[in-house]
């Protein structure tokens, strides 16, 4: 008599994609507040708080929290204005509180600024608006904020260069590392600033990862 050999029953297995969701970002802004801002003082303010009540409306949209950081800087200091508060639709740059005067210490407001983001957001935006090239700093160097840079990037944070007066690519991405750059006119930031949200930040922002 043949034994009757059972054979396992063949599964099959319908695994699921798992799309992981962002639950949270945090944005960066790092504005230049040295003297050749002055010219265009009031166009930085206009353009800074339309880009923020913008990333609100859209975090609003989404349904995605989020936090962020407004520093500015020269040669005589480097203030922050907010750090890490939930995102608003209330203006945050004024003429009170903004005034373009001293040089511009590009280096170290990079670096100081890297080493005090606290935040562990799925998606971190650090955005640098400058009018100048780096003539005061004393205590990071080129190399070191690139390599600061280049460690927040395999963290999956973006960051991105818009310049006036100068080469963005060769002083953003090329010196620093930064993913984008963009060249903006003097008196066209928010230009500048809308273009680079419709083409990058936007989609850093919000896109589901794949």
């Amino acid at each position: 008599m043949k034994k009757k050999i059972l054979k396992p029953k063949k599964t099959t297995s319908r695994a699921k994609k798992v799309t992981k969701k962002i639950k949270t970002i945090h944005v960066i802004a790092l504005v230049d507040e040295t003297g050749s801002m002055q010219s265009t003082k009031s166009e930085t303010i206009l353009a800074l708080n339309a880009w923020f009540k913008k990333i609100h409306a859209d975090s609003v949209k989404h349904k995605t929290p989020g936090t962020f950081t407004v520093t500015k800087f020269n040669s005589f200091k480097t203030e922050t204005l907010v750090f890490e508060k939930p995102l608003t639709d209330a203006d945050v740059l004024t003429p009170e509180n903004y005034q373009p005067q001293h040089m511009t210490p590009l280096y170290d407001a990079i670096g100081n600024e890297i080493k005090a983001t606290k935040s562990d957001a799925d998606r971190v935006l650090f955005t640098i608006i400058t009018d100048g090239a780096e003539n005061y700093s004393k205590k990071f160097t080129r190399e070191q904020v690139f390599n600061l840079i280049d460690k927040k990037k395999k963290k999956g944070w973006q960051f991105e260069f818009l310049g006036a007066n100068q080469d963005s690519y060769l002083t953003g991405t090329v010196a620093l590392g930064t993913q984008v750059a963009y060249d903006y006119k003097p008196h066209e930031l928010g230009k500048g600033m809308t273009t680079c949200y419709t083409l990058t930040s936007g989609a850093y922002l919000f896109s589901e990862p794949k």
